[in-house]
C-alpha cells in the first residue's frame, strides 16, 4: 500500500488509520505504519534528521484536519 495517500480520499484515511504518538495502525488490517513515507506523504530525509517521528505525524492530523474541514465547505 505505497500510495495510499493517492488511493484513498481525506475522509477514508482519517477513518480507516488511527495515529498515535509515532505510528499509524490500519484498522482493517491491522498493520503498523512507523513514518508517514510509508502512506505516501511525502517527508525527506531531511525532515527526519531535523524532526522526530511525532512531529511528522501531528502534521499529518493537521493536514487531514484541514483538509476535512476545507472539504466540508
Amino acid at each position: 500500500m505505497k500510495n495510499t495517500r493517492e488511493l484513498l480520499n481525506t475522509k477514508e484515511l482519517k477513518e480507516r488509520f488511527t495515529i498515535k504518538d509515532r505510528q499509524a495502525v490500519d484498522k482493517y488490517t491491522k498493520k503498523l505504519y512507523f513514518c508517514p513515507k510509508d502512506l505516501g506523504f511525502k517527508f525527506t530525509f531531511e525532515d527526519c534528521q531535523n524532526s522526530l517521528c511525532r512531529d511528522c505525524w501531528n502534521e499529518v492530523k493537521d493536514y487531514l484536519e484541514f483538509r476535512i474541514k476545507s472539504e466540508e465547505v
